[in-house]
């Protein structure tokens, strides 16, 4: 797993369209930052993120703190409702390829987290409610489970999350035709293109060029053309 730099602390830029401070809900963070990558190219909204989401997501000293996690919570929660290019460009790009990333593992409760605390080399967070999500998430990944610390002989209640488990849930989900658009990466077809895919129209559809000529010729000399004497038998 991906380790967190020591040093990775920065003062926060303050980036038009990208007010964002530590007060500001997760789903608020995570609309502005998807509008970025629809308005910017992706040179400028790897810069930016990065540079307003380090000091939000890591302490002073490198480290994930509890923001990260509940980021990390919301989009194994909501991955379905962006595009996976979107999650591919944040988590893989803006995020890991900026050191911001590395494993936080999840508890249940109290009696878990002093368990498996001892024995992680990872940030340990309780969150019931995201901890019962990765369980559930397993049979897609099951790197989240199989990373599980063993204490006592037994699997302790606990599971992994990081920007990499964020890209395999999205590229492993089934296509949903009903994600958002994305101005930059989708090709936008019309309604009667759609409705054509999808066996919605009855509309015969136009042959090419080379179909109808083929279809359209009709020999212009066969008058012309000498025929072999009828059989006298």
């Amino acid at each position: 797993m991906a380790s967190f730099a020591s040093n990775a602390h920065i003062p926060q830029r303050i980036i038009k369209g990208l007010e964002i401070s530590k007060e500001t809900p997760i789903n608020e963070i995570a609309e502005k930052i998807y509008d970025c990558w629809k308005s910017q190219t992706f040179i400028n909204f790897v810069r930016d993120v990065m540079y307003t989401m380090r000091p939000i997501l890591l302490d002073v000293g490198g480290f994930p703190n509890e923001k990260y996690k509940d980021f990390l919570s919301y989009f194994a929660f909501n991955y379905r409702n962006y595009p996976k290019a979107f999650i591919t460009a944040l988590f893989f790009s803006a995020l890991e390829q900026n050191a911001i990333t590395g494993t936080i593992r999840i508890v249940a409760d109290e009696h878990d987290w002093e368990l498996v605390l001892p024995k992680s080399n990872e940030i340990v967070f309780k969150d019931s409610n995201l901890l019962y999500k990765l369980k559930r998430l397993n049979s897609i990944i099951p790197l989240i489970l199989s990373e599980g610390k063993i204490v006592d002989g037994t699997h302790a209640k606990n599971a992994v999350i990081n920007n990499t488990i964020i890209r395999m849930l999205s590229d492993k989900r089934p296509d949903n035709k009903r994600q958002r658009n994305n101005n930059n990466n989708n090709l936008n077809l019309s309604k009667k293109q759609k409705m054509s895919h999808e066996g919605g129209t009855r509309k015969r559809r136009r042959r090419p060029k080379a179909t109808r000529r083929l279809h359209c010729f009709r020999p212009t000399n066969i008058l012309n053309v000498r025929l072999p004497p009828p059989d006298k038998h």
